[in-house]
């Protein structure tokens, strides 16, 4: 006969392994984001603006600013999204930032993958290793590089219009 401690205790595992699943993609976040940030060979780790206040080169944002990887938000199907910005310029009077939005989720119970959207979307799987990470990392700053060459002055002319 099943009893409400029966009922209980499936609860409890159940809550474990959501605790477990949320944080494996918050530690793959973290990881992600420490990789990057020091792929960048920053010259130092934080920036001053015009009016002194100190501000990261690389950050993530969801919804708000400047969230941790530990503060990220997992869904239970599509896993986690946020935005990864990188400081390109930092002038103290007007900064310039690009963002890339990453999503990580987890495929059929154990295949860490990530979706890469910057310039063109790319998703990695299985990434599992530091070689795939930094096959990540590689990705977000050659999509930073090609967006950046997306500068138009001027504009374009319109078409001629026959009538």
């Amino acid at each position: 006969m099943i009893t409400y401690a029966d009922i209980r205790e499936k609860q409890a595992e159940i809550q474990e392994a959501r605790q477990e699943y949320i944080q494996r993609l918050r530690d793959m976040a973290k990881r992600l984001v420490k990789t990057y940030e020091d792929s960048l060979a920053l010259p130092k780790p934080r920036w001053l603006d015009i009016d002194g206040n100190s501000h990261p080169y690389v950050y993530l944002s969801h919804d708000s600013c400047c969230e941790k990887p530990e503060d990220l938000q997992v869904d239970f199907q599509d896993g986690v999204t946020f935005n990864l910005y990188t400081v390109v310029d930092d002038d103290p009077r007007q900064s310039v930032s690009v963002n890339i939005t990453v999503s990580i989720l987890l495929l059929d119970g154990d295949n860490m993958t990530i979706s890469v959207d910057g310039y063109q979307a790319r998703t990695f799987s299985h990434v599992d290793t530091n070689a795939k990470i930094n096959e990540v990392c590689e990705y977000i700053k050659d999509s930073i590089l090609m967006s950046m060459n997306e500068v138009t002055f001027g504009k374009k002319s319109l078409s001629e219009v026959k009538g």
